[in-house]
């Protein structure tokens, strides 16, 4: 499995007409498990939307964006990101006149493999050399 972490800071003032956009990279596979953290202090001032190309990856409605305050947002997914299209992005404004805040993105991924055992054929196959390869 990986596991990636990746803190989005947005400075004070930052309209969501003129966003931060900060990739986000990670390895072809199925991403199982997204975490949010908005730390303590951004008091619903910081939205946070995450984009893959031109869909939005979440939330899942395309008016909505994620607000909080010290508190985590995590939830089990089923996401497949395929070799060269694994660049997703956050999108992040802050509506706070006085601070700029940060939030934490984590997203898990397992190889596809591993999350859908019904392969056949080749797809099998270099599944099992890969695995066997990593026993010897």
């Amino acid at each position: 499995m990986t596991f990636f972490s990746y803190t989005v800071t947005v400075p004070k003032n930052t309209p969501k007409s003129a966003p931060v956009e900060q990739e986000l990279p990670l390895t072809p596979g199925i991403v199982h498990r997204v975490r949010i953290r908005f730390p303590p202090g951004s008091k619903g001032k910081l939205h946070l939307k995450i984009m893959h190309g031109a869909h939005q990856f979440a939330p899942t409605n395309r008016d909505g964006d994620f607000i909080g305050n010290d508190e985590w947002i995590e939830w089990k997914e089923w996401y497949e990101l395929v070799e060269h299209d694994t660049l997703m992005r956050a999108v992040a404004w802050n509506e706070s006149t006085a601070y700029a805040h940060s939030v934490i993105v984590q997203l898990a991924v397992l190889p596809a493999e591993i999350l859908n055992p019904m392969l056949t054929g080749a797809k099998r196959q270099r599944f099992w050399q890969r695995l066997i390869g990593q026993w010897r």
